[in-house]
């Protein structure tokens, strides 16, 4: 099984790259950081023929996370992640008979106001 993890930092500027890569590679699962796009974005522009998509795109420009599922695995979505107002999805996949647990995170920087913290 290929699985590939990508901080993207703007997957729709490096899109059609991207397509060729997951046409010449053909991996099973993609986890995706980043992405950068809002909803509306995300429902336009990140669509591939041959994998099902699992994304929270972020309400502003920046962030988001995605995973890509090739359409010959199997999974489940885990949807009691919301309540945590994370950038995080999940699936469930079954390798040779053995429950597993993905899940793809994007955690952003803390931006600090330095007129808070530093010692005037």
């Amino acid at each position: 099984m290929l699985n590939i993890q990508w901080n993207c930092n703007n997957l729709v500027s490096k899109l059609e790259h991207f397509k060729n890569f997951l046409d010449i590679y053909d991996p099973d699962i993609v986890l995706l950081c980043e992405l950068k796009v809002d909803e509306l974005r995300d429902n336009f522009f990140i669509k591939f023929s041959n994998f099902y998509k699992v994304s929270k795109p972020r309400n502003n420009f920046g962030g988001g996370v995605a995973i890509l599922l090739n359409k010959k695995v199997e999974f489940f979505q885990v949807l009691s992640l919301d309540h945590w107002n994370l950038e995080l999805v999940g699936i469930k996949i079954n390798l040779n008979s053995i429950p597993l647990s993905i899940f793809c995170l994007y955690n952003p920087p803390i931006l600090y106001d330095w007129d808070m913290t530093s010692d005037h």
